[in-house]
């Protein structure tokens, strides 16, 4: 944070979903992504905001239905940090008119991953991407927490940490700053 916000921004998009996973995932989320996301070997990547809602949750369009035995998931998120990079989305959307989170994996048919090319000043590293998921099927053991877990529970918990660091990158840039204007301020030409 101290050197570059785009590489917090990453950084914390990625920590909000290994947190999520090491709290609230189930074992068989646990046993396939939280060594490999821990590690760095697989890349997670927060999947809240949408065009027409932003990051609200009570507006969120994206929805999770039954389908037999498993569950399929339909919408768009958009300015996902990370998103061209990530391997794995932390998805909230409706199920059952509640609020779910799910883990859903990049190479997941029907998954879309579209880069953002004209991101905005300061934003320009954080691979920014719009995430379509056109009836992708999820298993249900991919719910984060189980229904109604996906707002108070997981996306509270995930926000927070991600709240936390993004204050602590700007005390961190802010400090870097002050150094920088110190040093040049002591030089002469």
């Amino acid at each position: 944070s101290a050197e570059c916000s785009s590489i917090r921004n990453l950084l914390s998009g990625h920590e909000m979903v290994a947190a999520s996973i090491y709290r609230w995932g189930s074992t068989a989320v646990k046993e396939r992504w939280l060594t490999a996301v821990a590690t760095g070997k697989a890349i997670g990547a927060l999947a809240l905001t949408e065009a027409a809602s932003g990051s609200d949750f009570d507006m969120i369009d994206s929805t999770v239905s039954r389908r037999g035995g498993y569950l399929e998931l339909c919408g768009t998120k958009t300015w996902i940090s990370c998103g061209l990079i990530a391997d794995v989305f932390l998805v909230f959307a409706r199920f059952e008119r509640q609020h779910v989170a799910l883990l859903v994996p990049r190479e997941a048919d029907n998954v879309t991953v579209e880069p953002i090319t004209r991101p905005l000043v300061g934003a320009r590293a954080s691979m920014l991407a719009t995430i379509r998921f056109n009836h992708v099927r999820i298993e249900e053991s991919d719910l984060i927490g189980g229904v109604g877990f996906g707002k108070v529970a997981v996306g509270s918990f995930a926000l927070d940490i991600g709240r936390y660091i993004i204050a602590w990158g700007a005390l961190s840039l802010a400090k870097t700053c002050m150094a920088r204007c110190l040093e040049r301020a002591g030089t002469t030409r």
